[in-house]
């Protein structure tokens, strides 16, 4: 289970399961319970645009829901809650009440920029902790009297791409390369201007056009005008797949945008290729938002 916007792009993913969520309407749980029962797949719920009011109540529901699957089948294996500070507050909640018999049987993990706002058995019950840079005081005393773990310095003394693993070792955290897009920094681009140094400026092999892309909107309205020519040098060159993934963030579009460059496209059919299928790609994005 996760609640935020990030993680919606991982549909594209093998394995992995959508659902979607609207204003005035979620999945009903035993639904949810029945897709995991049947399928082995992975399920990615988001709650952004769910009435925030009615989130507790309707998490709770999905837990009761998931209870008797685990204890006939084991699954979900793992249940992960994001921003579980909203849910699992010390002075009690509909999500404590169905997770509190649960929570023994493993197989939560629990994210959270605040963890001191966590119920207190959830930190005395974790098996493992990730902590990185965290700067407020309550955090770290909240951390050193609950959880089994032992902080030898203050966690805003972390360095900036580090973690503790359990308080007692610091590591560097080296990622691998992300295999979905980040969804919200799509949308920050979509149409608001980009700073200058990430724009993308069209040339030919003359020099500048005096013509920018700010945005994504923007990058699409020059596409429809420009000449052939700085299509086809800015494609031979590799530049759109280029900006795409460094200034955007977006590998999906890159790898699309990629594939164009093995086709022997040029002029007005290169124009309307990458006209199609960046326009496809705004337009989902833009329906998601």
């Amino acid at each position: 289970y996760f609640e935020r916007h990030d993680f919606r792009g991982m549909r594209a993913l093998p394995g992995i399961v959508a659902l979607k969520v609207t204003q005035d309407s979620a999945p009903p749980p035993r639904m949810i319970a029945t897709l995991l029962e049947a399928v082995t797949v992975s399920v990615v719920l988001d709650l952004t645009t769910y009435p925030l009011i009615r989130h507790d109540e309707y998490v709770a529901d999905l837990l009761h829901a998931l209870r008797p699957l685990r204890a006939r089948k084991f699954r979900p294996h793992w249940i992960v809650l994001e921003e579980a500070q909203h849910f699992l507050t010390p002075n009690g909640s509909a999500v404590w009440t169905a997770l509190h018999p649960m929570l023994a049987e493993g197989g939560w993990a629990f994210v959270s920029y605040r963890p001191d706002r966590l119920v207190s058995q959830v930190l005395a019950g974790l098996d493992q902790c990730i902590f990185t840079r965290l700067s407020e005081a309550e955090v770290t005393q909240a951390l050193r009297e609950t959880t089994k773990c032992t902080l030898e310095i203050p966690l805003a003394n972390t360095p900036r791409g580090y973690a503790w693993l359990c308080g007692q070792q610091v590591v560097q955290l080296r990622p691998s390369a992300r295999r979905v897009p980040h969804i919200r920094h799509l949308y920050k681009y979509l149409d608001a201007p980009m700073p200058r140094h990430k724009r993308f400026y069209f040339r030919d092999e003359r020099g500048f056009l005096d013509v920018e892309a700010a945005s994504l909107f923007e990058f699409l309205q020059c596409l429809r005008t420009l000449p052939n020519e700085s299509l086809v040098y800015h494609q031979e060159r590799g530049d759109f797949v280029r900006w795409v993934e460094m200034a955007l963030g977006d590998g999906i579009l890159a790898d699309h945008l990629r594939k164009l460059t093995q086709r022997p496209l040029a002029d007005e059919a290169l124009r309307e290729a990458l006209l199609q299928r960046m326009a496809t790609h705004y337009e989902e994005l833009h329906v998601l938002r």
